[in-house]
């Protein structure tokens, strides 16, 4: 048995091996040929023709290399798939780590005259075209968004060689005034093609109730880290005396993606009254901040409004590299929304950085 998986082996990693006299071409061949190839097993059936001599016994289980099938389809497909080294690292990284799929909407349709909806989504998986759909979960719902970016993510297995083809299906509901849930429109893609978008963000169109306008679910593919996973990250915010909100405000933690786009983590309750000092946001460094020091995160904070979208006032953003470097007491560096001015400086009031744990002070003042 030895002496044939030897023979399948070297017969597949030999045939386009460079000259044995250049080391270097040598060696990054065979690191190639390490990151391109995927170790399988398969079981001796009566049906395989072997030489007579020496057959192996059925039920002989071998261990063999082979291409892994979805970097061979990215060579087939050319164009931005085929050259975007973030795709293929991304493909890579999904033998290893769940993909995690985060959710927007925009442009839903309202449910009545006087209000947006109060939209929630569904998500749901199937293997095959034949087989039913099983729900995966739903995210939070939230109140009065027309463009709504929900913080409930959806983590799950996706083998490239495997599970590219299962398709998913997004629905989006809304909560009317008699508090049932309405169906707001429903789009659907496979696996595949979430990864193979620029950015893994897939843009598409729903069936929605409202026909006269078009409405978009957006579908960000990412993984689930487990490195920084355990490392706690506690961020504490404060408006003080000096900062008079004109309405109630709120804020997110955002992740950032590829594309310059980010994905929120934690939303905050939402205050109207000087001196607010809101509840501790707790997540994870590798949720925050990708589980590497030098990206950074996104602290927004919102307006709220009646009936219609929160208002972006603006946001700063850092990261644990930049914290480091950073006295208490630093004013962080404000960029303006909708509002066009900050409610006030942001201010790294105290930080405790360790490899354990994170937390996090920040102020708002106009002290």
């Amino acid at each position: 048995m030895s002496d044939i998986m030897h023979t399948s082996i070297s017969q597949q990693t030999f045939s386009s091996a460079p000259s044995l006299d250049d080391d270097d071409n040598m060696s990054v061949a065979s690191d190639m040929s390490a990151a391109s190839n995927l170790t399988v097993t398969r079981t001796i059936t009566r049906l395989e023709d072997f030489p007579r001599h020496r057959p192996p016994p059925i039920g002989t289980v071998l261990e063999e290399e082979t291409p892994k099938p979805v970097q061979l389809v990215v060579e087939f497909l050319g164009g931005a798939a085929a050259t975007s080294d973030n795709t293929r690292d991304y493909i890579d990284a999904l033998y290893s780590e769940p993909m995690e799929v985060s959710v927007e909407c925009q442009f839903l349709p309202k449910i009545d005259m006087f209000s947006n909806t109060d939209p929630f989504v569904v998500l749901h998986m199937r293997d095959t075209p034949r087989d039913p759909w099983r729900q995966l979960g739903k995210t939070e719902a939230l109140t009065n968004y027309h463009f709504p970016r929900f913080v409930t993510k959806f983590a799950f297995t996706a083998l490239p060689d495997q599970d590219m083809d299962k398709e998913l299906l997004v629905k989006v509901y809304g909560k009317g005034s008699m508090k049932k849930s309405i169906p707001l429109g429903h789009a659907m893609c496979s696996i595949w093609d979430v990864v193979c978008a620029p950015g893994q963000c897939k843009v598409m169109k729903m069936d929605s109730i409202n026909q006269k306008k078009e409405t978009w679910v957006i579908l960000s593919g990412d993984t689930k880290r487990t490195q920084g996973a355990d490392r706690v990250v506690n961020i504490n915010v404060k408006f003080d005396k000096s900062v008079k909100p004109k309405a109630k405000t709120f804020f997110l933690l955002n992740r950032s993606l590829k594309k310059a786009r980010w994905t929120p983590v934690y939303r905050s309750e939402s205050h109207g009254s000087p001196n607010r000092e809101f509840k501790t946001a707790t997540t994870s460094f590798a949720d925050l901040f990708r589980g590497e020091e030098s990206k950074p995160m996104r602290l927004e904070f919102y307006q709220k409004r009646s009936a219609i979208d929160p208002k972006l006032i603006g946001f700063v953003q850092v990261s644990i590299k930049q914290l480091h470097a950073m006295e208490e007491g630093k004013v962080l560096q404000w960029w303006s929304g909708q509002g066009g001015s900050a409610p006030g400086l942001v201010v790294l009031a105290k930080k405790e950085i360790t490899e354990e744990s994170i937390d996090l002070w920040f102020a708002v003042t106009n002290e």
